[in-house]
């Protein structure tokens, strides 16, 4: 049975109030704060499609209470970037469904989520959630800041049961859940801790989004996003991808982030994308399938020349170890980099693939000339090693 719970009260205070605004629009949710400066809610309360994608504008409120907004007295935040999903309602029609039944897929409930970042350490100010990736069944506890309860932090618990084929907790006749109430964190106490841990974050009135299918990138994010603490939102650039956009078996994100610095120089050590994936994952072209070893670049470039790949890949040389074409092996990539060219010349390509001793490096371009940050994207795939067994993958 759902009850009012004190805002100003651990965990009260490390559950926040969303709103995102696209025109006259707005839509309001719930969310956890996460690590230092993040915060974890549901993809469908910062992005719509029926609205046209991305909002204009997001306010993150912590510790909330409606009468105190109504004083001029609430705080709100805004996040420096954000990583969501697109798909989790590929037709736009609000009807989110549970999954599909898949566990090598992810669909509708099992995609809503995102992770909101900010240049503060809000995790200090207002307390923050741990989580747990091996949550199975067992007593769980809901906030948020349902619309029927006038945005007022409410809460409710119940025992849950994970589902590891979909990725979601169900939550139908067990917790309540209206609408205002997206994003908020089910969370439970574990190992007789003191502090809660999340398990997932509501996406509809009958499911939650499991944090269990998204655990590492949540790790690896929230590590890298303390970075982002004293920063500007004016030193960052920020691009978004439609028809090639960077998608994982498991992951499907949609926003890149540089600093300006780095836009200006895109020599291969300053290169700083904030976006980072696993091995496995793969790279989605214009809905392309090229799944081979890319061992033999010269004469598995030319079978997509036309409509991905350019020939000029063909120019450079083969690391034997990793099947990867490796462009600083030619003499003309690397004078280009050491003079600090800002434009993609003369490798006009759909994409190359650069080998650092940190990472792999993917350029994704459109092929027109120079780099156009509403179009094209630098991509570093942290802790990536493309082998025969995990090669980088076209699809």
């Amino acid at each position: 049975m759902s009850t009012y719970f004190d805002d100003n009260q651990y965990p009260g205070t490390a559950t926040v109030y969303i709103e995102a605004g696209w025109g006259n629009q707005v839509a309001s949710g719930s969310g956890a704060i996460m690590g230092n400066n993040d915060v974890l809610t549901a993809s469908h309360v910062i992005y719509s499609k029926r609205f046209g994608g991305r909002p204009d504008w997001i306010r993150v409120y912590p510790s909330y209470h409606p009468e105190e907004r109504a004083q001029g007295t609430s705080v709100f935040y805004e996040p420096l970037m954000y990583q969501y999903f697109t798909e989790f309602d590929p037709d736009g029609d609000k009807l989110i469904i549970f999954g599909d039944r898949n566990i090598g897929s992810k669909q509708g409930a099992e995609l809503d989520l995102a992770l909101l970042s900010f240049n503060q350490d809000i995790g200090k100010t207002y307390g923050r959630f741990g989580w747990i990736s091996d949550f199975s069944y067992g007593p769980i506890q809901k906030l948020g800041y349902p619309s029927k309860y006038g945005r007022k932090l409410v809460y409710d618990n119940a025992n849950l049961e994970y589902d590891p084929i979909d990725n979601s907790i169900n939550i139908y006749n067990k917790l309540e859940a209206n609408p205002g109430d997206s994003g908020g964190p089910l969370y439970g106490y574990f190992y007789n801790e003191k502090h809660p841990r999340v398990v997932g974050v509501v996406s509809t009135t009958g499911a939650g989004t499991g944090i269990k299918g998204h655990y590492d990138w949540l790790k690896r994010m929230t590590n890298k996003n303390d970075d982002l603490i004293g920063k500007r939102k004016a030193d960052f650039l920020y691009a978004t991808r439609g028809a090639d956009r960077l998608s994982g078996e498991r992951e499907n994100y949609n926003q890149y982030v540089f600093s300006k610095e780095t836009a200006s120089t895109w020599s291969s050590s300053s290169v700083d994308a904030i976006i980072n994936y696993r091995a496995g994952d793969h790279i989605s072209f214009n809905g392309l399938i090229y799944d081979r070893d890319i061992k033999k670049a010269d004469k598995s470039f030319r079978s997509l020349t036309n409509r991905s790949l350019r020939s000029t890949a063909g120019k450079y040389s083969i690391g034997s170890n990793q099947g990867v074409a490796v462009p600083e092996n030619d003499p003309n990539y690397r004078q280009w980099l050491r003079t600090g060219k800002k434009y993609f010349e003369p490798y006009e390509i759909n994409a190359m693939y650069i080998r650092s001793n940190r990472s792999t490096l993917l350029i994704v371009n459109d092929g027109n000339e120079g780099f156009d940050m509403s179009t094209d994207s630098i991509i570093q795939l942290v802790n990536f090693k493309p082998s025969r067994k995990n090669p980088i993958t076209i699809i």
